[in-house]
């Protein structure tokens, strides 16, 4: 909700990006550890099992985590670099809101995200394990993850500079961003399907018995690795780019930092739910090209219904006229909030 609501229109692309920098760069740190901690394993696959203060550091950065969202200016106190005030959130109730979600689900342009919503983190599944944990040795595992998440950092910063393009207009600005996202994403799912046609299952504990010719890969090998490692970091890019033009594309509907919580809400909620099948497909044990077809199939199917929202995009949302100065302290039947 903050990165969408705060920035001004010509903004949104940074913020999107600036976020999408720092969550990731947990995912960076996060394949450095395996990396360092397996490296003396060699090609060996016997992950080298972590100490407790490990566990500690992780469990003190996640609480930091929590604590530093305490350090946040209230809403009300947010000025923009245009001078303006972000649109504020009034104070309602549970019934009032949880009516409000339930609407979510008649507004045409909301349902209009759900295939894309629904893709966006589908494809986790099949690249964290059938890909990336079938084909490589345990240190390079580590080494293709750190990498992974470092090319989402840079993809999403690169993609920022076209959502924030002033010289274009906000629409096509997001055509342009579409059809280059539908380019990528088309030549990943061709180049990932013909590596999938050269093994049928990996070195997991479904599979042991790896058939990848030549066995497991590691990063001493960079004849058969550095290919299907690129690969892998092109994943990581593509990612950054469908999820940052998501947020942005949701971005331009509303500066009502309310409606952009509900709305980010649906869009996790749809995207978990694609996680969770895709999870469930795999366990069930679904051929690996069973799985490379569908995540394929639902980026084709998203396209379009993707491309009618962007090509009614405006320059400035509906509703981006700002509020009275006291809004916040309005609840939503218009009466003053007597706590505040």
């Amino acid at each position: 909700m903050v990165m969408m609501s705060y920035p001004v229109e010509s903004q949104k692309g940074k913020y999107i990006s600036i976020f999408w920098v720092i969550f990731n760069l947990g995912g960076v740190i996060g394949g450095i550890v395996p990396f360092v901690v397996n490296y003396s394993q060699g090609k060996g696959n016997v992950a080298t099992p972590l100490p407790d203060s490990c566990y500690t550091a992780f469990v003190c950065l996640q609480a930091l985590g929590s604590m530093s969202a305490l350090c946040l200016a209230p809403p009300q106190r947010v000025i923009r670099d245009d001078g303006s005030h972000v649109v504020l959130m009034r104070y309602t109730n549970v019934r009032y809101e949880l009516m409000e979600i339930l609407k979510l689900f008649v507004n045409p342009w909301i349902l209009l995200l759900i295939p894309i919503s629904l893709a966006s983190n589908f494809f986790y599944t099949y690249q964290y394990g059938p890909y990336n944990g079938a084909l490589f040795t345990l240190r390079t595992r580590g080494l293709n993850s750190m990498l992974y998440w470092a090319a989402q950092m840079a993809a999403a910063y690169a993609v920022s500079f076209l959502h924030d393009r002033e010289s274009l207009s906000r629409r096509q600005r997001g055509l342009l961003s579409l059809g280059i996202m539908a380019f990528l994403c088309n030549a990943l799912w061709a180049l990932t399907m013909v590596m999938q046609l050269r093994y049928t299952r990996g070195a997991d504990d479904k599979h042991p018995s790896n058939d990848y010719p030549g066995g497991l890969m590691d990063l001493t090998e960079p004849g058969r690795a550095v290919g299907p490692i690129l690969l892998y970091i092109f994943m990581g890019a593509v990612d950054a780019h469908i999820q940052s033009f998501a947020y942005w594309l949701i971005g331009t509907m509303t500066n009502d930092s309310q409606m952009l919580a509900r709305y980010a809400g649906f869009y996790k909620g749809v995207q978990s739910l694609g996680a969770t099948i895709a999870w469930q497909l795999d366990a069930q044990n679904v051929s690996l090209m069973g799985q490379v077809i569908v995540n394929w199939a639902l980026i084709v199917v998203a396209l379009p219904f993707t491309y009618y929202l962007t090509s009614r995009i405006k320059d400035r949302a509906d509703d981006s006229i700002e509020q009275p100065a006291d809004d916040w302290l309005m609840r939503a039947d218009g009466s003053k909030n007597d706590y505040l």
